[in-house]
């Protein structure tokens, strides 16, 4: 690095090399900051595909909770026999948000979204409240994917918790 210092020192008239530099410098930083960019939208995104693949199981089984016996809002939120917890097993969770991401089921309880990111470790509780409806609390392991150059290649590690509010007004 000091060579190249004495030699942009030395030559002045050089603008090439000088301008060179520079230019080169201002690319590093602005792939820089689309990285971070990057990874500021993924996590947005996967955060948004995850409450939507909760709510998105708790809807398809919806009918399984409102029947006869269960035809007021009130008794349906507070229904603590595991019915609510099972509409939003966490397979089926992971199953609706594979199909959100387009992303590809590796094994039980991985997703992988080519050359973007991987999902490991969902699981999805639920709250029963009586004023709020049902909290429903999503905790995933969340791997970006950086490609530096097409040289190097970085995965970094988050962990991710989304919450999902559902009514339970049918």
């Amino acid at each position: 690095m000091e060579v190249v210092k004495r030699k942009l020192a030395d030559e002045s008239g050089e603008i090439a090399l000088r301008g060179s530099v520079i230019l080169i410098i201002f690319i590093i930083l602005l792939l820089g900051v689309l990285q971070v960019i990057h990874a500021y939208n993924t996590v947005s995104e996967v955060k948004e595909k995850t409450n939507e693949a909760v709510l998105a199981a708790l809807a398809s089984n919806a009918s399984n909770i409102y029947d006869g016996v269960r035809e007021s809002t009130w008794n349906a939120r507070q229904y603590e026999d595991g019915n609510w917890e099972s509409s939003v097993d966490t397979s089926q969770v992971l199953n609706q948000l594979v199909i959100s991401t387009g992303g590809v089921l590796t094994s039980t309880d991985e997703i992988f979204k080519e050359e973007s990111y991987q999902i490991t470790d969902l699981s999805t509780s639920c709250q029963n409240t009586e004023d709020d409806g049902l909290i429903f609390t999503t905790t995933a392991k969340l791997e970006i994917f950086f490609h530096i150059g097409s040289i190097i290649d970085v995965k970094i590690p988050l962990n991710l918790e989304v919450v999902s509010t559902y009514d339970t007004k049918y």
